[in-house]
């Protein structure tokens, strides 16, 4: 595990130039060593793929939580993060912090990891192609994550990654929660109320008390 001290860059929204910047100097960190490997891999097959969070828990995360795709807009370089300027990743910074989910237990991607083409000019839904190339990409990730024990795959299309979890032939606990969209989250009060208690189910497996402190054994 990383010391508590091993990344002292400042977890500002990523919505300046310089935000990213400072982000971006942070992948060098050795807990991100492989996952930057696995990126580049993505990128190499033409595709744009952001970065994983360096301040999240990199290849030491324990909580793995799998969205859909990244956004359509962005500046770049792009991240993977709780910390982008979306109300998407807003709505889950703040039920993460709900949970007491602490960020070095946690790592966030997609499940189509590559963003939409750059003619796109409206959101659409993913197609059976580009799902399934995105499913083939798990199960090296999931490789990658030694100290993994609970997947969260947050909405309809990411529950679509259960066989590839299936496949790993490890028993890894899979917590099903709804897209933290705003056009979700906004409409429908139940909706916020299933995140808030699928994130604190997966507190209460890793052993973490809604205050982000270690739970005690009883």
């Amino acid at each position: 595990m990383r010391s508590a001290n091993a990344m002292v860059v400042e977890a500002t929204e990523l919505s300046t130039p310089a935000a990213r910047a400072t982000r971006l100097a942070a992948l060098d960190a050795p807990h991100m060593h492989r996952l930057n490997a696995y990126c580049r891999g993505l990128q190499n097959l033409s595709r744009d793929v952001p970065w994983f969070d360096p301040l999240d828990g990199g290849e030491d995360a324990s909580v793995l939580i799998l969205l859909e795709r990244p956004a359509r807009r962005g500046e770049h370089p792009r991240f993977v993060s709780r910390d982008n300027p979306s109300p998407t990743q807003r709505n889950l910074k703040r039920a993460l912090d709900r949970a007491g989910l602490e960020r070095s237990t946690t790592l966030l991607w997609n499940i189509v990891p590559w963003l939409a083409p750059s003619s796109l000019t409206r959101n659409r839904r993913l197609t059976a192609s580009e799902l399934a190339d995105g499913l083939d990409q798990l199960p090296a990730l999931f490789c990658l994550l030694k100290n993994l024990q609970v997947i969260v795959l947050a909405g309809r299309w990411a529950g679509k990654a259960n066989p590839a979890i299936a496949g790993l032939g490890k028993e890894i606990p899979v917590i099903e929660i709804p897209h933290p969209s705003s056009f979700y989250v906004n409409t429908d009060p139940e909706i916020q109320f299933r995140i808030d208690k699928g994130l604190k189910s997966v507190a209460g497996i890793i052993g973490q008390s809604p205050h982000g402190s270690v739970a005690a054994e009883v």
